[in-house]
């Protein structure tokens, strides 16, 4: 099994914008046909994965798309621990890219 790589540490209560580009073969941004972001809170506790194309919809973890093959999404860290993430795309340049996070609890929580 190849390891997750860890990207960051943030303190527990930030809200923290994760963002995702989808490139074709030749480097260039496209739109998949679906994408999906999953998160796993610390201790295995999943949050429900988000499909995309629900720009606005209000959702606490919505999928935004801010140009051609580029999105966020918004996670508040609630938890301490370590949070696994993957962003999933379908389409002709299926992909997938998988990371994780450190949440410290902090002094003062």
């Amino acid at each position: 099994m190849a390891s997750i790589r860890s990207v960051a540490v943030y303190q527990r209560g930030s809200l923290v914008r994760f963002t995702q580009t989808f490139e074709d073969a030749a480097g260039s941004a496209y739109d998949p046909a679906t994408i999906t972001l999953q998160v796993k809170r610390p201790g295995g506790s999943p949050i429900s994965s988000v499909s995309a194309l629900t720009y606005g919809s209000g959702s606490p973890m919505g999928i935004v798309r801010t140009a051609a093959g580029h999105y966020y999404a918004e996670l508040d860290l609630d938890t301490a621990g370590v949070w696994f993430l993957r962003w999933e795309s379908t389409g002709p340049y299926q992909s997938a890219d998988e990371f994780s996070i450190e949440v410290e609890r902090g002094a003062f929580a």
